[in-house]
């Protein structure tokens, strides 16, 4: 079963401050419950990393994959 996390639980389990938590949820790539306060379920933590993992959210407008090179020996 799915756990509800508040907002700050939610920022310590992805390492992000509370603004990039809400704007994570105003540009729409976690969608929260609200009854009272916020809530955020763990599915969609786990779904956020899932699919974002190897991207740079640094611009939420414009995602980009990060390429990764390999150095020259």
């Amino acid at each position: 079963m799915a756990r509800l996390y508040s907002v700050i639980e939610a920022t310590e389990q992805l390492s992000i401050t509370k603004n990039k938590l809400y704007d994570l949820v105003r540009y729409g790539y976690i969608k929260p419950i609200k009854c009272d306060s916020i809530k955020i379920p763990s599915t969609e933590i786990d779904n956020f990393i899932g699919k974002w993992t190897g991207w740079d959210l640094s611009d939420l407008d414009n995602p980009k994959k990060i390429e990764y090179s390999k150095e020259e020996s």
